[in-house]
């Protein structure tokens, strides 16, 4: 499950490492950087390792997170992002480490980094490991900074987390990738509201969100079966995620429906509403009421009205579907481990507090 990526430091910071940057005195803004920077020349070790680094988190000597370890997290994180290092984040291990354990074992299969947060004197130190699939060492790093400096971005960090998110525009790029196999060659094609797939078609979803949110994605199909895209979970910003895995896909293989395609991300979504949504969206298909492309209207007001449960202020929430979608000019190449090679442009989603959008389709 190593490519699950969640935000392990937003439930105490609802805007993540960028306000808490960005907001901080120039001397320790420049401090904090320059030590995470440092840091993270650690991974040098491991260039050539062909999958995603998996960051682990930092605890304290006890094995604990605390308030000046998660501010440290900030920071390192940013300082992947920003050098255009492939690593996702884990969520195997969010708890607490053993005293004797060097970093906490996550079970992924890819190779590891995360450390401990020392104070010693008027400075901070981390150490940081690089693991391998197996637990041992590969490599480490130790740098300091002064204990100040971490002490005005954990207050920062604190001061921020009172500011609403829903108050907060979000901005999604959204890749709807579908794969077909002509003559045994895999092609790509567009997904677009109403077209049809053939059985055997493959569908993939890639994306990209400029703040911490809950992501959730799946297939609704008019006889009531549901496909989870991406299970409801905090996911990073300014990373590339994948649904349902990177080299993953979900394969279309009943014929003569018409499925929906949902997805969902912002600071609250379903929440504890999910099965109480999934018993409605049942009963909508047992009346009647929802019919191959009929009704859908009625199905995607249900699913805003159940999403806005979550928010204690009055929320107005559209379903984006059709030609209300901009597309980027920029295009990706995405390149798989088994080297297909898919071209896509991106549909640039924007909302307040979130987005839902929704494309349907049949396959036949």
């Amino acid at each position: 499950m190593y490519r699950k990526i969640i935000a392990i430091v937003m439930m105490q910071s609802l805007l993540g490492c960028w306000f808490s940057v960005k907001n901080l005195g120039d001397d320790t803004e420049s401090e904090l950087i320059v030590f995470a920077n440092d840091l993270i020349q650690v991974v040098d070790s491991v260039s050539d390792n062909k999958r995603p680094l998996v960051f682990l988190g930092l605890r304290n000597p006890e094995g604990s997170q605390t308030p000046e370890t998660r501010a440290i997290e900030d920071y390192v994180v940013a300082s992947l992002v920003d050098s255009g290092i492939d690593f996702t984040v884990s969520t195997e291990n969010d708890g607490r480490w053993s005293k004797e354990e060097v970093v906490g074992e996550d079970g992924s299969m890819s190779h590891s980094i995360g450390g401990r947060v020392i104070d010693y004197g008027s400075r901070t130190y981390v150490r940081l490991f690089i693991v391998d699939e197996n637990s041992m060492i590969v490599d480490s790093i130790f740098r300091g900074v002064y204990t100040t400096y971490v002490e005005d971005a954990v207050e920062e960090r604190a001061k921020n987390s009172g500011i609403r998110r829903s108050d907060l525009p979000l901005d999604v790029d959204l890749h709807w990738l579908v794969l077909r196999n002509e003559g045994g060659i895999r092609e790509a094609i567009g997904l677009e509201e109403g077209m049809a797939l053939q059985s055997g078609d493959q569908l993939q979803i890639r994306y990209r969100l400029s703040k911490d949110v809950k992501v959730y994605a799946f297939l609704f199909s008019n006889e009531g079966g549901i496909e989870s895209l991406v299970s409801e979970d905090f996911m990073y910003s300014g990373l590339l995620h994948y649904g349902p895995t990177e080299n993953g896909w979900i394969e279309m293989t009943a014929v003569d429906r018409v499925y929906t395609a949902y997805f969902l991300a912002g600071p609250m979504l379903l929440e504890e509403n999910k099965n109480e949504f999934i018993e409605n969206l049942h009963e909508l298909i047992d009346q009647g009421q929802v019919n191959e492309f009929n009704g859908l209207d009625k199905q995607d007001r249900l699913l805003a009205d159940f999403v806005s449960r979550a928010y204690e202020s009055e929320v107005s929430l559209d379903i984006i579907r059709g030609r209300e979608v901009v597309s980027s000019t920029r295009q990706e190449v995405f390149v798989y481990s088994d080297g297909t090679r898919v071209q896509s442009y991106a549909e640039q989603l924007n909302g307040i507090p979130l987005i839902i959008r929704a494309v349907s389709f049949r396959v036949q």
